[in-house]
């Protein structure tokens, strides 16, 4: 298992409706791929990860804690 793997299994936990991104902004991972993606505000419905292409909600991104 590499470190990415490793970083989302100790602290999975998906977006809420009470997430926030902060001034630095937050770090999500893909549900798919697990490729990282960093946002700054939470003002969308959903996002697509650049590397498989694939569109999912907000509610189904990984946040890295």
């Amino acid at each position: 298992m590499n470190n990415k793997l490793k970083t989302i299994a100790n602290s999975m936990k998906k977006v809420n409706r009470y997430t926030k991104a902060g001034y630095n902004g937050r770090i999500l991972f893909c549900p798919n791929c697990k490729e990282e993606a960093t946002v700054y505000h939470f003002a969308w419905w959903g996002m697509s990860c650049e590397k498989c292409k694939n569109m999912f909600q907000k509610s189904d991104w990984i946040i890295k804690d």
